[in-house]
């Protein structure tokens, strides 16, 4: 079973609908005493750093999410929930992330990008191998909407880039965690591909 975790920011209805177009059941959470139960857990979240992580940590989420990530369960965070997994953003300094990829969260640079957020269509560049890229090609454009990325300390944890006049980390990962800038339930056929792989990975 795979758990969606809800925490009323993040694109819930239409994640849950692309798992169910893959072929399976997930079951939207909002309990975090229940979040261990899962086999798998992905965190959807849009909107700002600070209000998100916040959130995940007054609600009691927190210790609970790094209690699931640390049993070595897959776990997918996107978008806003792929930036929660760093330390912290630059977006929000005070605010504080689940650290469980050392790195923080930088602002596209507006001088160079021109306009921000960066919303639509952009291709992503795998740069490691991963279970989850299996039978995606090669820089496929996947749907980004977004003003700020992750920047792990350890390059070991950068597995693919997009360049938006600047290159940035689209994909991260360290062991059974992997987080995606981009949504892949907007994503059309790739998006389903990606979701189908983590459905069925085994680190």
């Amino acid at each position: 079973m795979i758990g969606i975790v809800d925490l009323g920011s993040g694109n819930v209805g239409s994640l849950s609908n692309a798992l169910s177009f893959c072929g399976h059941t997930p079951d939207i959470c909002r309990d975090p005493r229940k979040i261990n139960s899962y086999e798998k857990a992905i965190l959807p979240g849009v909107g700002a750093f600070g209000a998100f992580a916040d959130k995940i940590r007054s609600s009691g989420w927190s210790d609970e999410l790094i209690i699931f990530c640390e049993s070595k369960k897959p776990f997918l965070g996107i978008c806003v929930g792929m930036q929660v997994l760093m330390q912290q953003s630059a977006e929000a300094p005070d605010a504080c992330g689940l650290s469980l990829i050392k790195g923080t969260v930088n602002r596209l640079d507006i001088k160079q990008v021109q306009k921000l957020p960066h919303v639509g269509w952009n291709n992503v560049d795998f740069i490691k191998q991963h279970p989850v890229f299996e039978g995606i090609p090669p820089s496929s454009d996947f749907y980004f909407t977004h003003s700020y990325f992750c920047d792990p300390n350890n390059g070991e944890n950068l597995l693919a880039t997009t360049d938006y006049f600047q290159k940035f980390a689209s994909v991260v990962g360290h062991e059974n965690l992997i987080g995606v800038q981009f949504h892949p339930e907007k994503s059309q056929t790739p998006g389903m591909k990606l979701l189908r792989n983590f459905c069925d990975w085994r680190p």
